[in-house]
């Protein structure tokens, strides 16, 4: 993108501030950055912030950081370069838990690592996963306790998009569900 992407915008509004509008979160917000971009545009409107400790370790280490600053013990994880997320769909995943330890979907033969839900208990596979170097949040999906349903058929393709380039950006407009 030539920029990180929590300093992207859509129209004139920071991406975290229209991200959090969109999501219309009934309990706490955690904003996970990494240590070079602490306080993004858009970031006071969440509940809390932490940055990871280390700085190249992936979605992975994110992962991490945010499971072990959250207040809560079932933590959902979305990333800043998926627009089309929105609370329903967050809120599926969360209703698919029950007792497994965490959720990721299926969308067609992909495992999808984002958005998903995991538990705390997931922090020492965690652990373990970014000592060995194996640092894909995917990776997940091959836990035992972790649930990979196919993602609704009524969730429309632009769920997925992801704004990986300024084309992207440019030719975003919102999905209505």
């Amino acid at each position: 993108m030539g920029k990180p992407k929590a300093l992207l915008t859509i129209g004139d509004r920071p991406i975290l501030s229209w991200l959090i509008e969109r999501f219309q979160w009934p309990g706490p917000t955690l904003l996970v950055t990494a240590p070079a971009i602490v306080r993004p545009p858009g970031s006071e409107f969440f509940s809390a912030e932490t940055s990871d400790p280390v700085d190249g370790n992936g979605p992975l280490q994110g992962v991490h950081t945010g499971l072990a600053a959250a207040t809560t013990e079932i933590v959902v994880f979305t990333t800043v370069d998926m627009p089309n997320l929105d609370r329903p769909k967050l809120q599926w995943l969360i209703d698919q838990l029950g007792g497994h330890a965490g959720v990721m979907c299926r969308h067609g033969e992909q495992v999808e690592p984002f958005p998903c839900v995991l538990r705390k208990s997931l922090i020492p596979r965690v652990e373990r996963r970014l000592s060995e170097g194996r640092r894909s949040v995917y990776g997940l999906g091959a836990e035992p306790d972790v649930l990979t349903p196919d993602a609704p058929a009524s969730w429309p393709t632009e769920t997925w998009l992801n704004l990986n380039q300024p084309e992207d950006l440019a030719g975003f407009r919102p999905s209505a569900g």
